[in-house]
């Protein structure tokens, strides 16, 4: 008996060999195995956001851009223009790949994606965070910026510039008057 595939659209079953019978879908899925799991079970959704609208996406584009997020996701690391490398894992990759999803359910992606830029620019944003956050932690610092030594002072109140405002029976008398012009029954100064 064959193993069967399942399409997730019609839910129809097909020989898994079917889809494999293209040599750039050989290449393709050869590519999306020697993708760690945290990864590949977010690959093909993002991978559609390439797809030109309307089209299928041919196996051969499948199969580049497959083989060119492998290569990003192994080099453990990321660069962005002059800024220098940081070093990504691969739950960061996994966490950017959600993020584009996220993105693109709303509507914040322009699409068919060209390319892997707006997820080598979310990998390199995250690994940032976590760069700051270790350096943070080295220094012991707290996330909001506070040294640990100092989380047992008292916090200051801030000196108050202004003195609280007290009604004056002119006052009291003018917003009786607008209440009354309002239609609002008003308030006697007992109930304060």
């Amino acid at each position: 008996m064959p193993i069967t595939g399942v399409c997730p659209n019609c839910r129809s079953r097909f020989p898994l060999e079917a889809a494999v019978q293209d040599a750039e879908a050989r290449r393709a899925l050869a590519a999306a195995l020697g993708l760690p799991d945290p990864v590949a079970r977010r690959v093909v959704p993002y991978l559609s956001l390439h797809a030109p609208r309307n089209k299928s996406m041919a196996w051969s584009k499948t199969a580049r851009l497959l083989q060119e997020l492998v290569t990003l996701i192994s080099r453990a690391e990321v660069k962005r223009g002059h800024n220098p490398a940081r070093t990504v894992t691969i739950a960061q990759w996994a966490i950017a790949l959600d993020e584009c999803l996220n993105a693109h359910d709303e509507g914040r992606l322009e699409l068919p994606l060209d390319g892997h830029a707006w997820i080598t620019g979310a990998v390199y944003r995250i690994a940032g965070r976590n760069e700051r956050s270790a350096n943070a932690a080295r220094r012991g610092e707290t996330p909001i910026g506070y040294h640990a030594s100092h989380q047992d002072a008292k916090p200051r109140k801030p000196a108050s510039s202004h003195k609280p405002i007290r009604r004056t029976k002119a006052a009291s008398t003018e917003l009786k008057s607008v209440a009354e012009l309002l239609g609002h029954a008003p308030k006697s100064d007992s109930e304060d």
